[in-house]
């Protein structure tokens, strides 16, 4: 091959592999939580209380709600805040399907954006009591919910306090 050939060859692979770098396919930016840190607290009455904080560094401008599964066990005495501040939440028509043949699906609950796009922490109390398996009390959390955003990075880490 001619040396100014092989020149105009290389020039046109840089110049198509540039434009195609340069135009990619938009795709949604994908919800961020890196965090979650949960503490249980387990009373010898079978009484749980729950307390969470799962920290986002990004959630997309689009989402306008953020759903909570509640355990399947008379979950009660919920609280949400955002940032430290108290948010007004409601009992969500959605439910969440489990892998447990007790309760193939628990109630959630939900609160209302706008929510800040460069993250935010988000706490979760709530009280309910372990059911059980026979002989056995069963806790039961739901970990990563992410699949209720339209992208979710799917990274993170769990940190659990459990007390008995």
């Amino acid at each position: 091959m001619h040396p100014v050939s092989q020149v105009a060859l290389a020039a046109a692979v840089v110049c198509c592999s540039a434009g195609v770098s340069a135009n990619p396919i938009p795709l949604p930016i994908p919800a961020s939580m890196p965090l979650e840190e949960m503490l249980i607290k387990v009373r010898s009455s079978g009484e749980v209380t729950f307390s969470g904080n799962f920290t986002f560094d990004f959630i997309p401008a689009d989402v306008t709600k953020m759903q909570f599964p509640l355990a399947p066990a008379n979950g009660a005495a919920v609280s949400v805040f955002q940032d430290g501040n108290p948010v007004a939440w409601t009992m969500s028509a959605d439910v969440y399907p489990t892998v447990l043949p007790e309760f193939p699906s628990i109630p959630m609950f939900e609160w209302e954006g706008p929510f800040p796009t460069a993250g935010a922490q988000f706490g979760v109390e709530y009280e309910h009591e372990v059911f059980a398996r026979g002989a056995t009390q069963v806790l039961f959390y739901s970990l990563g919910t992410g699949k209720y955003f339209r992208t979710y990075d799917k990274t993170t880490t769990a940190l659990f306090d459990i007390l008995l």
